[in-house]
């Protein structure tokens, strides 16, 4: 009995032991979202979806002060889950001077009426109450996580994954090849599923009153900045046939009169996809915008 409460207990931490090391090397690479639950709270931030998440380094925004908040664009549309994040992200910081820079997309603020659940939001990684600013993050981890946590150590140390890097600041680096063909091999299938989803995309006043909430939330003490990133024309074209862009944007500044509307220009920049720009390509677009809301 004594020999068997001996193992029992070695074993125990033993594997509590692998699950402290796990945790302790949990980072940018095994996971996309992780480092956005680890980041400090800082008084200015990013949030948008995944083109903001890709393509805006914080590094090269008000001299790095500022984090990005960006998910992806399942995760991230505008809605009470992602505000109430972005509330408990900035905590303390939320009364506090900053600017927040908002990318805004037909996607996000629209509902896709061929899924079961047109909210996709629900039951995304945003709505699971998981806390920010620990590292390790337990919250994170135990609500989230579906693998065996033995994979993080696999995914970050043994055998890591070179495509992609989630930074500490929250952005993610994506590193994709190239070449032409690549290129319009990636583009070809984007382009394909998003004018599928168009078909059956509709502008929705919920997801429209959530970002003016948002806004109204924000702009007793932050300078709000409402960011429109660049894509490729042809996508442009597609959001086009579900989405009246002036009428929805009208809206939005008639409800927020204060609130600076920004479009990025797409000159010099290469996309992945028609969609996300290139990593290189993203110094030169967060330094665009640096320079538009000094």
């Amino acid at each position: 009995m004594k020999t068997f409460f001996k193992f029992s207990v070695i074993a125990l931490v033993s594997i509590l032991g692998v699950h402290f090391y796990a945790a302790s090397l949990a980072g940018g690479r095994f996971d996309d979202n992780y480092n956005k639950f680890t980041m400090e709270p800082k008084s200015s931030i990013v949030v948008g979806s995944s083109r903001a998440t890709h393509g805006l380094n914080p590094n090269f925004i008000l001299g790095g002060e500022i984090a990005n908040f960006a998910f992806d664009a399942f995760s991230s549309p505008f809605s009470k889950e992602y505000n109430d994040a972005i509330y408990s992200f900035l905590g303390d910081s939320l009364k506090s001077k900053g600017t927040v820079i908002i990318e805004v997309n037909p996607w996000t603020l629209s509902l896709d009426t061929s899924l079961a659940e047109p909210f996709r939001e629900k039951d995304r990684v945003l709505s699971k109450g998981i806390s920010f600013g620990d590292k390790p993050n337990f919250s994170f981890l135990f609500k989230n996580y579906d693998h065996g946590w033995g994979k993080i150590i696999m995914d970050e140390v043994l055998f890591p994954n070179e495509s992609k890097n989630l930074h500490n600041n929250g952005w993610l680096e994506v590193s994709l090849e190239m070449g032409k063909p690549s290129i319009k091999e990636r583009k070809a299938g984007l382009l394909a599923s998003y004018r599928k989803k168009a078909k059956s995309s509709i502008v929705s006043d919920y997801r429209i009153n959530s970002l003016i909430a948002l806004i109204d939330s924000l702009n007793d003490f932050k300078k709000v900045f409402i960011t429109k990133l660049p894509v490729c024309t042809e996508l442009l074209k597609i959001e086009s046939e579900f989405f009246n862009e002036d009428s929805v944007y009208a809206i939005i500044r008639e409800q927020c009169p204060t609130t600076e509307f920004i479009d990025l220009k797409p000159q010099g920049l290469i996309w992945i996809d028609g969609h996300h720009v290139f990593k290189n390509s993203v110094e030169l677009m967060s330094s665009r915008l640096s320079q538009r809301i000094q």
